[in-house]
């Protein structure tokens, strides 16, 4: 993947950052939520944006608290969002109603588990979930639920944390097929927090073994706007793919 020919979105008004895409297409055009990061209250919030307005001012979401990661599903006709919000404790199914201006918590798929970056996603009739562990190096130890629906029961994998590597362990985004072989994009913090992303092939994913190898690394564009890192890579519809850029400044203060 060649970062260089990304169409960025312009940068936050008022400052901040939007970061965590996951997107939808929708009769009136593509909609993509994102994490709206305000420096000043040190808080994330779930906004909307509509890309093909080539704008970043959000649309209001209704969702509070801090927020991040709103991966979105799909099931039964009904679209869902499952996003992150570790200091609760626990992880919570929302459903859009309508998306994107409204979500209602529907159930608590895991209780007494501080869930960071979940993503849930159907694989050969069953439904599995990667998620780190707010409270347990979540930046290194990967942890696998699975049920037969997705509002649970959940039930973990007897080998959690299915992997331990700081280089592509957390989930940054939505797994795929490709010619019949499921992917899941990674984060690599092994430098820093969302520097690149690496592409796991899933080699085995049953209820009682997990593996995999990483095939595919891809880094910032050193001579894009965002050469610090790359963090986020999802699909919108079919043809196109959302991803998100890092870029250091220093400030005196």
């Amino acid at each position: 993947p060649d970062l260089g020919d990304v169409v960025w979105l312009p940068e936050r008004a008022g400052g901040g950052f939007l970061a965590d895409p996951f997107g939808m297409e929708t009769p009136a055009g593509p909609i993509v939520l994102a994490e709206a990061y305000v420096p000043a209250t040190r808080r994330g919030e779930i906004v909307a944006l509509r890309p093909q307005q080539g704008t970043s001012d959000p649309v209001h979401t209704g969702l509070t608290g801090h927020l991040s990661y709103p991966c979105l599903i799909e099931d039964g006709g009904e679209l869902y969002c499952l996003p992150e919000n570790s200091s609760a404790g626990r992880v919570t199914l929302l459903r859009a109603a309508p998306f994107p201006e409204r979500f209602e918590p529907v159930a608590v798929l895991l209780d007494g588990f501080a869930g960071v970056d979940c993503t849930p996603f159907r694989h050969d009739g069953r439904w599995w979930m990667l998620a780190m562990d707010h409270a347990d190096q979540d930046v290194a130890k990967l942890f696998l639920f699975h049920a037969c629906d997705l509002h649970g029961p959940w039930l973990p994998h007897p080998w959690n944390p299915v992997r331990s590597d700081v280089r592509n362990a957390r989930p940054a985004g939505t797994p795929f097929l490709h010619e019949g072989q499921l992917y899941r994009p990674t984060q690599d913090c092994s430098r820093h927090y969302g520097g690149a992303v690496v592409i796991q092939r899933i080699d085995v994913l049953t209820t009682e073994w997990f593996s995999e190898t990483p095939v595919v690394r891809i880094d910032p564009d050193p001579s894009g706007p965002y050469p610090d890192g790359v963090h986020t890579l999802t699909p919108l519809g079919t043809s196109r793919t959302l991803v998100d850029g890092k870029r250091t400044r220093l400030k005196v203060w």
